[in-house]
């Protein structure tokens, strides 16, 4: 049986959103950002999702891969989530590997999230 962070189980899907945070700054903002990683990363990882997750006080920038079901059901959630405004999908579709396969839901860096750019030119206008 294949595993769900197997980089190239069949049926693979991304989806890559970007939106504003409605999340006050501080320790606050902090620990309700801990918070949803916590969450995200047992969810996630019941679903057989993987991903990474940027957020540098102003916008989030997400990347989820999974089962196409999982990872819309995912999205909808994020959708009604009153911590997101202005939700901008920059890509949706079936891929054929994973490319975080070893993280259910990693916290990446400005540095990091730069190199994501560098690799996939279709991601240029990724906010901030």
């Amino acid at each position: 049986m294949t595993q769900p962070w197997e980089p190239d189980a069949p049926g693979l899907y991304r989806l890559v959103y970007d939106s504003v945070m409605r999340i006050p700054f501080g320790q606050e903002g902090n620990d309700e950002i801990r918070a949803i990683l916590d969450v995200a990363r047992r969810r996630i990882a019941a679903l057989g999702i993987t991903g990474v997750l940027y957020c540098d006080g102003a916008y989030f920038v997400q990347l989820l891969e999974g089962s196409e079901d999982a990872v819309e059901a995912v999205f909808a959630s994020i959708l009604a989530d009153p911590r997101h405004e202005d939700i901008r999908l920059v890509e949706r579709g079936p891929v054929e590997r994973r490319s975080f396969a070893k993280w259910h839901m990693a916290s990446v860096s400005e540095e990091q999230l730069a190199a994501m750019r560098l690799r996939r030119p279709d991601y240029p206008n990724l906010r901030p």
